[in-house]
C-alpha cells in the first residue's frame, strides 16, 4: 500500500519509470532462478540445432518461411538471432531475454491500464498481478515460450496506440498499431484477434 501512495503521488514520467523498474526488480526475484537452466525440449530444434539464428545474414531465411519450424514465427527467431550475437548458445542470456520481454509486458499492461482508466493505482495494481500471476511460468522460464511473451507485448502495445490514434487522431498511431500487429502475428497466431479487438473497443467507447 505505502509502494502504490508513494507511486501515486510522483510526476507520470517519473511514476512511469519508478513502475518500470519495479516490474523489471519483481520479474527477477521471480524468475532469477531459471538463469542456470538450460535448453530443453522444443529449445533444441528452435535455438540449439537452428542454424537460421546464427547469423544475421539469415534474416532473409528467417522471415521466408524457412525458420525451422512448419509455424510461421519469424519475429520469435529474430528475437533469438539477437540473444545468439550476444552469447552465442549460451542459455543465461535467453533467460535474460525472456526475463526482461515479460518486465517489458508488464510495464505496456500499465501503460494501457492507466490510459482506459485514468488510475494510477488500478494500472500499477493491474501491472503487478499480471507480473507475478504463475500462469506465466511456462512463457517465462522456458525459451521456447517466449512466442507468447513476444505476442502479448506487441498484441498489447498495439491495442495501446489503437485507442491513441482514436484519442489524439494521429496517423502515425495507426502506423504503429499496424506495425506492432504484423510484429505480434508474426510472433504467435492468436495475434489475429487484435483487429476484432480494437472493432470492440470502437463499438463499446467510440460509437
Amino acid at each position: 500500500m505505502h509502494m502504490l501512495k508513494f507511486l501515486q503521488n510522483k510526476s507520470s514520467a517519473y511514476r512511469g519509470f519508478a513502475v518500470l523498474l519495479l516490474l523489471v526488480a519483481i520479474s527477477f526475484i521471480l524468475y532469477g532462478n531459471t538463469l542456470s537452466n538450460q535448453f530443453v525440449f522444443d529449445d533444441i530444434p528452435l535455438i540449439v540445432e537452428n542454424s537460421a539464428i546464427k547469423s544475421f545474414k539469415n534474416i532473409p531465411e528467417i522471415i521466408g518461411f524457412k525458420n525451422g519450424t512448419p509455424l510461421y514465427r519469424p519475429v520469435r527467431f529474430l528475437s533469438y538471432l539477437i540473444d545468439h550475437s550476444f552469447s552465442g548458445l549460451n542459455p543465461k542470456s535467453y533467460h535474460i531475454s525472456n526475463i526482461l520481454y515479460h518486465a517489458a509486458t508488464a510495464f505496456v499492461l500499465f501503460c494501457l491500464l492507466k490510459l482506459l482508466t485514468g488510475s494510477a493505482s488500478v494500472a500499477i495494481t493491474g501491472a503487478l498481478l499480471f507480473t507475478v500471476h504463475p500462469v506465466h511460468t511456462d512463457s517465462v522460464a522456458y525459451i521456447s515460450g517466449r512466442r507468447d511473451i513476444l505476442c502479448t507485448l506487441f498484441y498489447l502495445s498495439g491495442f495501446y496506440c489503437f485507442i491513441l490514434f482514436r484519442q489524439k487522431e494521429k496517423k502515425l498511431y495507426m502506423v504503429l498499431t499496424s506495425m506492432l500487429f504484423a510484429a505480434a502475428l508474426g510472433s504467435k497466431e492468436m495475434a489475429v484477434t487484435l483487429p476484432a479487438v480494437c472493432l470492440l473497443y470502437d463499438f463499446i467507447c467510440v460509437y
